[in-house]
């Protein structure tokens, strides 16, 4: 689908800010529902919260607020096929239906229909088995949360299943129909982010350490779009180890690693015709920055130099998804994004580092003990492991 400028598109997920910023760099007007609003978003374009004790249904009632239009969604609505297939009766899906989703998001066939390249599963009903390492991950998944090593002789109950741990770089592929479009390595449970276990803490890009991987991501991608009808963009997330890749889950939706692939390459991956990014001049880093302590979120810090100036869809920023000021965020709960860039990784993962070391004396104030009364909000997880607000 080939829009024009200035279409409208609704952004409908746990975030829109990513989504409605790229809708910006392709020259198309937004409107967003999400879970909490973030400041910088709300730059870009009207958005909606939904309250999290209203999730997801509530999303449906503040949809049915904006004009029939185009819509995506984002992360976390692909665990509820059903409520895109509601969606889809007031607003026109631009991506994956619902049918689409079902199909992709079941293991069990993913495994049986491409059992050379999908990291192995157990059957159901089987228990675990006492050789190998497996995870026990809930069939709704979301950010890695929920996910922990399984124990020997484990049957895991009808929202979990069991999955062979892959050893190798955690890796995620954008496409955008049959096309893949770029690369990028993951980062999962970085203590420097004060995250733990599984959980995904950001990605960097454009990632190539060899012409092979391309080859196979592009392999992937188009056997996958051409088995399920794909469309839209769309991506992967796969291991990739001694030349070999094993692909984890596809993610049916607008994927959290575009903005870093459009900021390298300097285009848009949702405007027609965008070139693969394959290699770039700059490399670009996105990190979850984790709250290591409860902490209320300050009214002053280096994020307001972003919101200061004008917007502009390619200003480069060093923060993102930006809180309101006041706002209550647990310990282990997202606070906000850290973006940064080099010629090399190490550049980028230098920056990264000095961001967040500054972050932690910035809100090493911001504790608990400290509650300004009253709190505007909370940011709770869902049972799928989505940031979200909540009124305390």
């Amino acid at each position: 689908m080939i829009l024009a400028s200035g279409t409208t598109v609704g952004v409908i997920g746990a975030s829109a800010r990513a989504a409605v910023q790229s809708l910006a760099r392709a020259g198309l007007s937004a409107w967003g529902v999400d879970l909490f609003g973030d400041v910088d978003g709300r730059r870009w374009a009207p958005i909606e919260v939904c309250p999290y004790n209203e999730y997801p249904q509530g999303l449906l009632r503040k949809a049915q607020r904006f004009p029939p239009s185009l819509f995506l969604y984002t992360g976390g609505l692909e665990n509820y096929p059903d409520l895109i297939a509601t969606l889809m009766t007031f607003h026109q899906l631009w991506g994956n239906d619902p049918s689409v989703v079902r199909t992709v998001r079941d293991p069990w066939l993913l495994t049986q229909r491409f059992p050379e390249i999908m990291a192995p599963v157990l059957p159901r009903g089987q228990p675990c088995p006492d050789t190998g390492r497996w995870l026990r991950k809930p069939l709704r998944s979301g950010g890695g949360l929920g996910i922990r090593w399984a124990k020997v002789a484990e049957l895991p109950d009808q929202r979990h299943y069991l999955q062979l741990y892959m050893e190798g770089q955690p890796a995620s592929a954008v496409c955008f129909d049959e096309r893949l479009l770029g690369i990028t390595s993951q980062w999962i449970g970085q203590s420097w982010l004060h995250a733990s276990g599984f959980v995904w803490c950001g990605n960097i890009g454009p990632w190539m350490p060899d012409d092979r991987l391309w080859s196979l991501c592009q392999q992937c991608c188009q056997n996958f779009q051409r088995a399920f009808g794909l469309r839209g963009v769309w991506g992967f997330d796969f291991v990739y180890h001694q030349g070999v890749i094993r692909v984890v889950e596809i993610n049916p939706r607008y994927p959290a690693s575009v903005e870093v692939l459009e900021r390298a390459s300097e285009q848009s991956l949702l405007a027609p015709y965008a070139r693969p990014c394959m290699h770039s001049s700059w490399l670009v880093g996105k990190a979850i920055y984790y709250a290591p302590t409860d902490l209320i979120f300050p009214h002053t810090g280096p994020w307001l130099d972003t919101l200061a100036e004008p917007p502009c869809p390619w200003q480069w920023t060093s923060y993102a998804d930006i809180p309101a000021a006041g706002t209550l965020i647990r310990r282990h709960q997202p606070v906000l994004t850290l973006l940064a860039r080099g010629r090399t990784i190490s550049h980028c993962l230098n920056q990264l580092f000095d961001l967040a070391g500054t972050l932690d004396q910035l809100l090493a104030a911001a504790r608990s003990e400290r509650l300004p009364s009253p709190v505007s909000h909370v940011y709770e997880p869902d049972e799928n492991g989505n940031k979200s607000n909540s009124t305390p």
